[in-house]
């Protein structure tokens, strides 16, 4: 999740409870198999169309500007329609990034533990998470 998040960090995350809804743009931790966690940022929301062409994202037909990204060339994806209760997330580090487009899949949203709200350690690096 460079350069959002940074190897070694924890972060403090709101549980997801009952009919919690996520916002695009949000970062989010979600179950993997076993014991893997992925905390990856919500792009797209149930029904949207995501597509990514000459390396801008486009949520409904429509560029999505993403501040939070240090760089280019993360690749084209073919338009997808994201079903219902379901999310479609990726990482910051997109060039190296497993997240949706390639291994992950669909988010369904009972698989999604919380919000990443605050980085807590290491104490230096304390801050809220944008």
């Amino acid at each position: 999740m460079e350069p959002t998040l940074h190897h070694q960090e924890r972060i403090l995350v709101t549980p997801s409870i009952g009919d919690a809804a996520f916002s695009r743009g949000e970062i989010v931790v979600i179950k993997g198999n076993g014991y893997e966690r992925y905390v990856k940022r919500v792009i797209g929301l149930p029904g949207d169309k995501v597509e990514v062409k000459e390396d801008e994202l486009y949520i409904n037909d429509e560029k999505w500007k993403e501040a939070y990204l240090n760089e280019t060339g993360t690749g084209d994806l073919s338009p997808i329609l994201v079903p219902e209760q379901s999310y479609f997330v990726m990482g910051d580090n997109r060039m190296v990034s497993m997240d949706s487009r390639n291994g992950l899949g669909f988010i369904h949203e009972d698989r999604i533990i919380g919000k990443g709200k605050v980085v807590f350690y290491p104490f230096r690096n304390m801050r809220v998470i944008q």
